[in-house]
């Protein structure tokens, strides 16, 4: 009987300990840059690429957006986002979904890294509620701030395309040469190309990897082309094919597929993330083929690669 009447007073002060208000902070590293990751939390329209209610209702055109100099409002349906600048980096969130409020601050500041940021997750709740979430993410998750960090570090996501570093080895690649027509562009390549396979059969060579193309613009009517197969040795060639050594080092790779025409998003994308990652390109980027065949018409639908060696 002792031991009921003294557990009894025991578990009721624990009860009421648990709903002690507390404050709780969760950092988040995030491999992006600094001026990134605020832009990313600045503007109202990116937070619909990234939070994941915002992006289903904006598939839907049911979200409203509006802006001011101390913050921005977003509202569709019963989910209502009213995010506050604090000052130049804190914000201030005030979410309603299913009819619940939860209330939290994102404020950020850049790692030891260049190339990465902190995001720090403050939110109130209890003791209780701490613990809970200490142990299964649960306010952690409810912030959105995984899903920004997955949109940050994804290149497909942030930039529209998958772009990758590689390293990779020498290869010897045999190449034609041409300054050609701008409006006939399509026929010469191909031309091009069914030369040099010509020249793989008739001295047994095997071609190594995909083919691979750089084109220049010299003028409104004219473009300088070159076309090269990667190629298991080296022989005595006639005409005008030449050999060039392509050293190993590291190579930003980018891939595409739509029409050719298009092809200038890739090129911008990459352009950026150089860019952001603080990369040097050391030649021109030229265009790989994987299936082994070149564009007919910029009107086409190809698969296509953007290498770009860098230090």
């Amino acid at each position: 009987m002792k031991k009921t009447v003294i557990i009894l007073p025991l578990l009721l002060v624990v009860f009421i300990i648990g709903f002690i208000p507390v404050t709780t902070s969760v950092g988040v590293r995030i491999n992006a840059t600094y001026f990134n990751l605020f832009q990313q939390l600045e503007v109202a329209h990116n937070w619909i690429k990234w939070q994941p209610e915002l992006k289903k209702l904006a598939s839907k055109g049911t979200l409203k957006v509006d802006s001011s100099k101390t913050g921005f409002r977003i509202k569709g349906g019963d989910v209502v986002f009213n995010v506050k600048y604090d000052n130049s980096n804190n914000f201030s969130i005030h979410e309603v979904k299913n009819n619940k409020e939860f209330n939290y601050k994102y404020a950020i500041g850049p790692d030891s890294s260049a190339n990465s940021a902190i995001v720090l997750v403050s939110f109130k709740t209890n003791l209780l509620g701490y613990w809970r979430a200490k142990y299964n993410g649960r306010g952690i998750n409810q912030t959105a701030v995984l899903h920004l960090k997955a949109f940050m570090e994804s290149t497909k996501l942030y930039y529209g395309f998958s772009i990758e570093r590689k390293q990779t080895t020498g290869k010897l690649i045999m190449v034609k040469n041409e300054v050609v027509c701008k409006d006939n562009q399509f026929t010469e390549i191909n031309k091009i190309l069914k030369e040099l396979n010509d020249l793989v059969v008739k001295h047994q060579l095997q071609v190594v990897n995909a083919v691979q193309m750089q084109n220049t613009a010299l003028a409104a009517d004219s473009v300088r082309v070159l076309v090269g197969l990667p190629v298991n040795k080296k022989i005595t060639i006639q005409g005008n094919a030449v050999y060039m050594n392509m050293p190993p080092g590291k190579i930003l790779v980018g891939t595409f597929s739509g029409k050719y025409k298009d092809k200038q998003k890739i090129y911008d994308a990459m352009q950026s993330y150089i860019q952001d990652n603080y990369l040097h390109p050391l030649i021109q980027p030229y265009e790989r083929f994987p299936d082994n065949k070149l564009p007919v018409s910029d009107n086409e639908i190809i698969n296509m690669q953007v290498v770009i060696p860098y230090i």
